[in-house]
C-alpha cells in the first residue's frame, strides 16, 4: 500500500501542475488576432480552436489505444482480432481471443452497422478509462451480432446509436440497448458524458454512467480523470469505478500511459473492492494494422486482504480494413 500511497501523492503533484500550468501545447497554440476590430468573431475562433484541438487529440489518443469510445463510435468497416495473455503472481497465465467485427451497410450513409463481437464483463467495465483494467477475474466471454444505428444530428459533440441482436453465452439471448455522449468544452479541457442502458432477456436491465475530464498539455501529453458506476438489476448493485491517466504520445507510432485507481460495490455496504497501479506501453509494430500493448502493474483485492501482487498484460490487436 505504501508504492499506491507513493503513486497518488506524485498524480496529484501532477495534477496541480497540469491546472496551473500554461496552454503551451502545440495542438492548442492560439493565433493571436486583433480583437480591437472583430472582439466577438476573433473570440469564437480562438475558442473554436482550442476546442478543436482538445477533441482531436483525446479522440486520437482513444482511437490509438482502441479505447471502448473509438470502438463504439466508428462508423468505419473493420475487423479487430485480439490476443491477450495476462500473467498474475499466484496465478496460471490467461490466454484471450476476442472478435470484434463492424461493417458499415451500403445506401445508409454509414449510419447503420452490422456487428459480431465477443466480449466479457472486464471489457464492458474498463469503459475509457484505460487500456485494460484488471480489476476483477476473467468471466466466461459472450458473443454478440446485431445491428447498430447512429441517429443523425448536426452536433459534433454529440452522439447517439442504438443496437439490437443476440447475445451467446449459454444459451441465446436476445437484447437492446442505446448508448449516447456528449461533450462540453470549456478553455483547454473537454467534459465527456456517458450513458448506456442495455437490456438482456436473461439478465434483465444494466446501465452505466460514465463522466471523463481530458486535458492536453505540456505538448503531447494528456490528462484524463475517469468516473463510471454500473448498476445491474439482476443483482440490484452498483460497480463504481474511479482513475487518473496521465498519457504520453511521444511518437506517432508510441505512447506511453501511467494510471492508477479503484474499484467499488456498494453491497452489502460501500466498500473498496480493488486498487490497481499501472504503465501501459503501446506501439504499432508493423504497417498500419498490428499494435502490441505491455501493461505492467501492481493490483491490491480485498478478498486477499490488499496483499500486493505483480500483474502483466501482453495484448496484440490485429486490424484488418480500416483500424
Amino acid at each position: 500500500m505504501r508504492l499506491f500511497r507513493f503513486l497518488i501523492l506524485i498524480f496529484s503533484l501532477l495534477i496541480g501542475v497540469i491546472a496551473s500550468s500554461a496552454e503551451n501545447a502545440p495542438l492548442l497554440k492560439k493565433k493571436v488576432y486583433d480583437y480591437g476590430k472583430k472582439p466577438v468573431q476573433n473570440l469564437v475562433k480562438t475558442r473554436n480552436r482550442i476546442t478543436d484541438g482538445v477533441k482531436r487529440f483525446s479522440s486520437g489518443i482513444d482511437s490509438f489505444f482502441a479505447a471502448e469510445r473509438s470502438e463504439a463510435e466508428s462508423n468505419k468497416s473493420h475487423i479487430k482480432l485480439r490476443v491477450q495473455s495476462i500473467f498474475e503472481q499466484y496465478e496460471k497465465a490467461d490466454l484471450d481471443l476476442k472478435i470484434t467485427g463492424r461493417l458499415s451497410l451500403p445506401r445508409t450513409e454509414e449510419r447503420l452497422q452490422l456487428i459480431v463481437e465477443s466480449e466479457d464483463e472486464n471489457n464492458i467495465d474498463s469503459g475509457d478509462a484505460q487500456v485494460n483494467n484488471p480489476n476483477e477475474d476473467a468471466e466466461e466471454n459472450t458473443t454478440s451480432a446485431g445491428l447498430r444505428y447512429f441517429l443523425d444530428n448536426n452536433d459534433r459533440n454529440f452522439k447517439w446509436n442504438i443496437d439490437g441482436g443476440i447475445r451467446i453465452d449459454s444459451g441465446v439471448d436476445p437484447f437492446i440497448g442505446t448508448r449516447f455522449r456528449k461533450s462540453y468544452f470549456h478553455d483547454a479541457w473537454e467534459f465527456r458524458f456517458v450513458e448506456t442502458v442495455e437490456w438482456v432477456d436473461s439478465t434483465g436491465v444494466s446501465a452505466k454512467s460514465e463522466y471523463i475530464m481530458d486535458r492536453p498539455f505540456a505538448g503531447r501529453f494528456l490528462f484524463r480523470q475517469y468516473n463510471g458506476a454500473r448498476w445491474r438489476e439482476i443483482n440490484d448493485t452498483i460497480t463504481m469505478y474511479h482513475s487518473y491517466n496521465i498519457i504520453h504520445q511521444f511518437k506517432k507510432k508510441q505512447a506511453i500511459s501511467y494510471q492508477i485507481g479503484m474499484q467499488g460495490l456498494n453491497r452489502p455496504a460501500l466498500f473498496a473492492e480493488t486498487y490497481y497501479a499501472s504503465v501501459s506501453f503501446r506501439a504499432l509494430i508493423y504497417k498500419n494494422w498490428l499494435y502490441m500493448t505491455l501493461q505492467p502493474g501492481y493490483i491490491y483485492r480485498k478478498e486477499d486482504q490488499f496483499r500486493q501482487r505483480r500483474q502483466l498484460l501482453l495484448l496484440f490487436d490485429v486490424f484488418f480494413g480500416d483500424p
